[in-house]
């Protein structure tokens, strides 16, 4: 199918956008809206050119509106030119003028927004941008006076004069001082195209086209952009202040760390408090027995109130950033120094002279200040006065004291311990002197006094506590002698001493008894034995009562040992040591009687002896069981000898026993079951049983066999002396 041409009124929708709706009358170079002209102003007679080319016009439909257009004629009015085609930058230049003239001639006229901007460098090198701005206004005109076809000006009703000029146009006129110049920027050929009411509402509404060339204000908007631009320096610490003289030669990075040292100090003069570090170190010494002694050093986080802030105040041989008066609560005023440190911190040689001073210092160290990036001053302010990770203490006083007195007490501990190995090397000598018994002796020497709350020496007279003597005592081999057990107060070594010297506060029964019972402090239930051995070898005096009490509570203990108890049983690890201790009981405790290995060996033999008996009952039980097996059988047996077997009459062969034995001894043979029987006893029986009519099942039982093998033996040997056969046989 052929495509359709399209209608005149859809050329014209196509093309309506292009059609130029104004010009310039030639006679007073002002612009004509279409919409003004008369039907008889059509075609050349609108005697109109365009600005742009300066080409004639043709008014076309002039005066006409859509209802009176002929058939066939579709296109709206508008102006074409009369020779040549229309270009873009026709409509453009008519634009700029149509929307200049139309703004001279409004009683109002619209002031654009005016901002102004001022970048400046900070320290860093950070640019910073800084704008002032003047909101848009409406003002009445007063007065208008056009120009040319570019440029007019406009008298506001305030007295104040302003230029209009088209973008792109140098104008004619020369904008005195005062006066301002708005340029009018309409780029957008379409403009042309539009009623003057479209035209006025973007120009004065939208505001996109009128732009400040000059304004009033001009300097004072750039002296407060500066500012602002300056402001945010400073707000970012980045702002290189007039007083502060910095050589050319510096680098950004040093720049900005003079003018972030010169802040600081600022802020520390207007201070009024200033919060300081916590202190915190351990000192350490190596003693001469290799031993490492530790002490603290520590000073909290202090809040202090500054006054009297002084600057680069120079002392002796020491010149600090700031000097001020420092007070903390319930403290009195004192002298602080404050260091800045930026690129370089305190030496050790400004240091020394600050502590020969005995002022407090402390050191702001501004490279700790962030977390990186930029800073602002309140951030800064922030964290130079109250945040303490960025502070460190050159000197303090208190802090000086803590040291002090660390090092004197290494110096003490140092002397302590070089007289305590000497005391300890002539203890050492003293005690390879001894032997096991005098040492033991001597340590149970140093326990008595300990028992009576005494300071033990030992019996040269020099102090010594237990302890000390303890490792040697371990080294000979007595490795339990440290044990609660052996060395409390009211343990064995405390009872055991106390009965064989006869020295306690209650009577020997009645410490057994305790013991006995667990009643004291130290459980000695396993130790009542040495106790009783103790009673008995060095004869405690007792009363009736407390005898008669003895003699029952040895019997409990007697009883539980000999039935293997381990309640009362000894462990053997003290005997060595208790029999050096106590010589008198030696025979009794290598006895072994009521030991715990004896109480074992009681308990193993019983459950020997348990198990020996249990398997003697197994064996009697098992043959018991095979006997009744075996007597049931025999029983079974019995039975059948009696329905199926009898007497063979006297009257057959053989007829007399002499014969019949020798029969049985001529036919029997060593594989014969009843061979190993006493079957000649057997056969003098039975014959006399027969003789005398008892039944045969009633003679075999009178032999009582034993099991089943006996009685089919006895069958056996009555069968090979003819004198049994069988029921059945015969009856068939």
């Amino acid at each position: 199918m052929q495509a359709q041409i399209p209608s005149k009124a859809e050329q014209w929708i196509e093309r309506s956008g292009a059609l130029m709706a104004w010009a310039v009358a030639r006679s007073d170079r002002k612009a004509t809206y279409i919409g003004k002209l008369s039907v008889e102003q059509t075609g050349l007679k609108c005697d109109c050119v365009c600005p742009a080319c300066g080409g004639r016009l043709q008014a076309v439909n002039a005066g006409k509106s859509p209802e009176e257009l002929p058939p066939g004629k579709s296109l709206r009015p508008h102006f074409r030119h009369d020779a040549g085609q229309q270009q873009d930058a026709c409509l453009v230049k008519m634009s700029q003028l149509v929307a200049l003239q139309l703004l001279l001639q409004e009683q109002i006229i619209y002031l654009p927004p005016k901002t102004s901007h001022w970048p400046i460098s900070g320290a860093s090198g950070h640019i910073y941008n800084g704008t002032a701005h003047r909101d848009a206004e409406s003002m009445r005109v007063r007065a208008r006076e056009w120009i040319d076809e570019h440029e007019a000006k406009i008298t506001l009703e305030d007295g104040r004069v302003v230029w209009l000029r088209l973008f792109g146009s140098s104008g004619t006129g020369q904008a005195q001082n005062g006066e301002a110049i708005i340029t009018i920027k309409v780029d957008d050929p379409e403009v042309a195209t539009w009623p003057a009411e479209k035209i006025l509402e973007h120009a004065q509404l939208v505001g996109k086209w009128l732009c400040w060339e000059k304004h009033w204000q001009d300097s004072e908007l750039a002296t407060r952009a500066k500012e602002d631009a300056e402001q945010q320096a400073q707000n970012w610490c980045d702002f290189i202040p007039e007083e502060l003289d910095l050589p050319a030669s510096l680098t950004q990075a040093q720049r900005s760390e003079s003018v972030l040292h010169w802040i600081i100090k600022g802020i520390l003069e207007r201070a009024q408090h200033l919060t300081t570090p916590r202190h915190s170190e351990i000192l350490t010494r190596t003693m001469p027995d290799k031993t490492e002694e530790r002490r603290s050093v520590y000073f909290e986080v202090r809040n202090y109130r500054i006054s009297n802030v002084r600057l680069e105040h120079r002392l002796q041989g020491v010149v600090s950033d700031v000097i001020c008066t420092a007070q903390a609560t319930g403290e009195q005023p004192m002298d602080l120094l404050i260091e800045v440190a930026v690129t370089h911190k305190v030496d050790q040689a400004k240091a020394a002279r600050i502590k020969a001073l005995g002022l407090a210092c402390v050191e702001i160290d501004t490279q700790r200040l962030g977390k990186g990036g930029r800073t602002t001053v309140d951030e800064l302010r922030a964290m130079v006065l109250n945040e303490t990770g960025n502070k460190r203490w050159i000197f303090h006083p208190d802090i000086e004291q803590s040291h002090r007195a660390a090092i004197a007490h290494f110096t003490t501990r140092h002397e302590e311990v070089t007289q305590a190995i000497a005391t300890e090397k002539a203890r050492t000598s003293w005690l390879m002197t001894l032997n096991d018994g005098d040492l033991l002796q001597e340590y149970l020497h140093l326990l008595r006094q300990v028992w009576g709350n005494l300071t033990p020496q030992d019996r040269r007279g020099a102090p010594c506590w237990p302890a000390e003597l303890l490792p040697t005592v371990k080294q000979r081999g007595f490795t339990a002698m440290g044990e609660a057990v052996m060395t409390a107060p009211r343990g064995l070594l405390w009872m055991v001493d106390a009965i064989a010297r006869h020295q306690t506060d209650r009577s020997a029964v009645a410490l057994f008894e305790e013991a006995m019972t667990g009643a004291g402090t130290v459980r000695l239930q396993s130790y009542v034995s040495v106790l009783g051995a103790a009673i008995t070898e060095y004869k405690s005096p007792m009363t009736t009562a407390e005898s008669a009490r003895w003699h029952e509570l040895r019997e409990v203990v007697k009883n539980s040992v000999q039935k293997g108890d381990e309640t009362y049983a000894r462990p053997t690890h003290h005997d060595k040591a208790l029999c050096l201790l106590f010589p008198t009981l030696r025979e009794r405790i290598r006895s072994q009687k009521g030991t715990q290995d004896a109480a074992r060996q009681i308990r193993v033999n019983r459950h020997i002896e348990e198990r020996q008996q249990a398997a003697r009952d197994a064996v009697s039980t098992r043959q018991n069981e095979a006997r009744l097996l075996q007597l049931e059988e025999v029983a079974e047996f019995m039975k059948e000898v009696s329905l199926f077997h009898r007497w063979m009459p006297a009257a057959g062969w053989p007829h007399d026993l002499p014969t019949t034995v020798s029969h049985v001894q001529q036919t029997l043979t060593r594989r014969d079951i009843a061979y190993a029987l006493p079957w000649r006893q057997i056969l003098e029986s039975a014959w006399e049983a027969r003789a005398a009519g008892t039944s045969l099942v009633t003679w075999m039982q009178s032999q009582k066999p034993t099991d089943l093998l006996q009685a089919e033996s006895l069958l056996r040997i009555l069968e090979v002396a003819w004198m049994q056969e069988r029921k059945m046989l015969r009856s068939q």
